[in-house]
């Protein structure tokens, strides 16, 4: 009954009319969404707190037409800034750094809700691209806040190893991607 009812808010989408939150809840899935049935541990929980604002967030963000791959790319950009900021030693700009780093976490969330509802409503299909491409942020984000902060650290005390340090750790990240 589901699917049926699903198929047929494809049209509803295109103008602007999503269905109730329990409805798209049950559609987008993922993650923490699974009630009693999930396991229980510190990530599904910290999942669940974070699905209740991602899906509303994809919730805004449906009607606008970006794509799964797209939101992953604006995620991903988000949380490199937000990495890279960490270099600033001031106390706002490492405020920012944190917001915008869980934000990019969030829409990471989001990316996957975006293409469950597009693969189930509409029948698209991000592919393994959007999935090889939502791996690689995984990578190039931790990379960023290890530069930002290994950085940040330098130009506070000089140590030359740090960055040393800071580049073999960020080659290590990224070299992850490019040898699968």
């Amino acid at each position: 009954a589901l699917n049926s009812n699903v198929r047929g808010m494809a049209e509803d989408v295109s103008r602007r009319n999503l269905p109730p939150l329990a409805e798209l809840i049950a559609i987008c899935g993922g993650e923490g969404t699974a009630g009693r049935d999930e396991p229980k541990d510190l990530r599904r929980l910290y999942a669940r707190g974070v699905r209740r604002l991602s899906i509303r967030i994809t919730r805004l963000l449906l009607p606008t037409g970006i794509s799964a791959n797209q939101t992953t790319v604006v995620g991903i950009l988000i949380g490199i800034a937000g990495g890279l900021l960490l270099a600033v030693n001031d106390f706002w700009a490492q405020l920012l750094a944190i917001a915008l780093m869980q934000l990019a976490f969030v829409l990471d969330f989001c990316d996957g809700e975006i293409a469950r509802f597009e693969r189930k409503v509409e029948g698209k299909s991000s592919g393994a691209g959007g999935a090889y491409l939502d791996w690689v942020g995984h990578y190039y984000m931790p990379a960023a806040i290890t530069a930002g902060l290994t950085w940040g650290i330098f130009r506070e005390n000089g140590d030359w190893w740090w960055p040393a340090l800071g580049l073999i750790v960020v080659l290590s990240l990224v070299r992850v991607p490019y040898s699968a």
